[in-house]
């Protein structure tokens, strides 16, 4: 167990915090840790003497402003106590915090209508999720052009969405509306996310059971050489442990022997690299003295 669970563990097994106040009934307050979001005890008494220790300034009007805000203007705790573009601040909220400690009958009810304020705020822009600056509105507003103009949404809606709506009153408390070039606006994906292509990989998955000799040259030789040439060389090593002329105790040691072999008999890709072509001057054959240009060139004229 490491640290940090062992000292979860100690704490889930406290009865009372430090100032001796019991962690049950009213005095039990459940929150959640801001950067886990794992749940926490927290006591009540020392959060209500902290604020008394903090002595926040208010005043009775502040208070009354905002229980007015939050149960006749449908605002939330939030907003009444942070700024926001145009709109000021009424109280801060650790001081209404403290003002309804000493109500909890009112704390109650406030947090309750906050909650309630909250959702109808979020059903009113449920399916759009977006301001109306950038194009969208809200439900009521929905509401009022469906119920004036039901055949030129229903039009409108069939064109954007290619269904045939019949239900155009009932979408207005669901969906907003959103014009054809904001639509269009949106970024789309046009090429396709890029595949890596890679060899098959020199394994023993093939064979029943993988031999000692392939898996040793095969974990020796390094992947980041071309395929083809790694194939040349894990071939080559392995003819020569099984001939004799190599042991697979020296074969690390005499892999760069293998590789200088390899460069020297392949000093050009001839593997179809269109990076690198060879050019019609090179030899066809690396035992014959016949151009590359030469082979082309006849077998071009003969089929004219």
């Amino acid at each position: 167990m490491n640290k940090t669970n062992a000292a979860r563990a100690l704490k889930a097994q406290q009865t009372h915090c430090k100032q001796g106040h019991p962690f049950s009934g009213d005095n039990l307050l459940m929150e959640r840790d801001s950067k886990t979001g794992a749940p926490r005890r927290t006591c009540r008494a020392c959060r209500r003497a902290s604020y008394e220790k903090a002595n926040y300034n208010y005043t009775a009007e502040q208070v009354e402003t905002a229980t007015d805000c939050i149960m006749n203007k449908g605002m939330t705790i939030a907003e009444v106590t942070t700024r926001r573009g145009e709109r000021s601040r009424i109280i801060k909220f650790e001081a209404l915090a403290f003002a309804l400690s000493k109500d909890p009958a009112l704390n109650e009810r406030l947090r309750h209508l906050s909650s309630l304020n909250t959702a109808a705020k979020h059903l009113s822009r449920h399916g759009t999720w977006k301001s109306k600056a950038s194009g969208y509105m809200s439900g009521s507003e929905v509401a009022a052009v469906i119920t004036a103009h039901p055949e030129w949404t229903a039009r409108r809606v069939a064109e954007e969405t290619g269904r045939d709506l019949s239900y155009v009153h009932s979408l207005a408390w669901t969906k907003g509306l959103k014009t054809a070039p904001m639509r269009a606006s949106r970024p789309k994906l046009i090429t396709p996310p890029r595949i890596v292509s890679r060899g098959p990989t020199l394994t023993g998955v093939i064979a029943a059971q993988p031999h000692e000799v392939y898996t040793t040259i095969d974990q020796i030789v390094p992947r980041r050489i071309d395929f083809d040439r790694r194939k040349d060389i894990v071939g080559a090593m392995i003819l020569a442990v099984l001939e004799g002329e190599l042991s697979l105790a020296d074969a690390k040691a005499a892999y760069p022997r293998f590789l200088t072999a390899s460069y020297r008999e392949f000093s050009f890709k001839t593997f179809g690299d269109i990076r690198t072509p060879l050019s019609l001057d090179a030899p066809a054959y690396l035992d014959g003295t016949t151009l590359r240009g030469e082979t082309v060139s006849e077998s071009l004229w003969d089929r004219i």
